[in-house]
């Protein structure tokens, strides 16, 4: 059991990928620390519990009793939660959104151990090395990448696409979604991308339109200049978090169409999409908590 992890995150029961994605990465980080992890689908948690060293949950959708029965498996817990979701069993709480709000956590959950911020930051081996390369930044914009997580819950992807096509004849638009939307040579689709190829498209593109979830971060640590949408309630603390390094769109039913000309229009300047991806990539080399708090177990 010593040295032993489980992690569990909605794939088949939630919203998305960016669950799968966040824990991929926390497991590559605790590989580093020697845990032996295994990962499997929040729907499979009763069948796969065991005794471990540590059990992990990330989910939106499973009910406080599986994080109750979660405890008597493992003398650690760590719950991933966005949104005060839940009255946790005491364990520790790892929202680590860059724009979190430790005030109301400590607040809600006074007698919790708390992993709350930046200092928590958690990308996939590709990402992280893409930290230390810097990004060329073109004079012209030629490529745009258009990608709305796991599954596009608000129906955007076929908006903004003829609103580029539209607009923008010149552009070469990359997106990823699950169906074909039949656009024509301007656009190219991709789905089921490993974190290998997903690295390589951002570093191809000159800018990106995406959602505010684990992708953005993604983005950014490979230094791709972004205009993010809040398209779930869960990615505001990411959204205000990164708000110095993105143009940010909070409201997606006024006028979006508009909203992102004008963001477009903004980011023109080569100059001005390099500071973006400079300041981006640096964010992520700030203040990194992990190591100690690995080492508290």
């Amino acid at each position: 059991m010593q040295n032993s992890a489980l992690i569990f995150a909605d794939g088949k029961l939630g919203v998305g990928l960016g669950h799968f994605s966040r824990c991929c990465a926390l497991a590559y980080l605790l590989e580093q620390y020697h845990f032996r992890v295994q990962l499997f689908d929040s729907a499979t948690l009763q069948e796969n519990l065991q005794p471990s060293f540590l059990i992990v949950i990330d989910s939106y959708v499973l009910g406080l009793d599986s994080y109750v029965l979660a405890t008597q498996y493992a003398p650690n817990c760590l719950f991933f939660d966005d949104t005060l979701r839940l009255p946790y069993p005491p364990s520790i709480l790892l929202n680590n959104a860059f724009g979190a709000d430790l005030k109301a956590y400590s607040l809600k959950y006074p007698h919790h151990k708390l992993w709350i911020g930046r200092g928590y930051p958690l990308l996939q081996e590709p990402f992280l090395k893409s930290l230390r390369q810097k990004k060329c930044i073109k004079e012209h914009i030629s490529d745009v990448l258009v990608t709305l997580g796991g599954e596009d819950i608000c129906n955007l992807m076929p908006k903004l696409l003829a609103m580029l096509l539209k607009n923008y004849p010149d552009l070469k638009l990359h997106y990823t979604y699950p169906k074909d939307l039949n656009l024509g040579e301007q656009t190219q689709r991709y789905e089921k991308l490993s974190p290998q190829e997903m690295q390589s498209l951002m570093q191809k593109v000159d800018i990106a339109l995406c959602a505010g979830g684990q992708t953005l971060g993604e983005l950014l640590a490979c230094g791709v200049p972004c205009i993010a949408l809040e398209t779930a309630q869960n990615q505001r603390f990411n959204l205000e978090g990164y708000a110095k390094d993105i143009l940010q769109f909070f409201d997606i039913t006024s006028n979006l169409p508009s909203q992102i000309r004008n963001a477009l229009e903004s980011i023109k300047s080569q100059q001005k999409r390099q500071q973006m991806s400079d300041e981006a990539q640096n964010f992520f080399l700030g203040e990194n908590l992990w190591e100690n708090a690995l080492k508290s177990f």
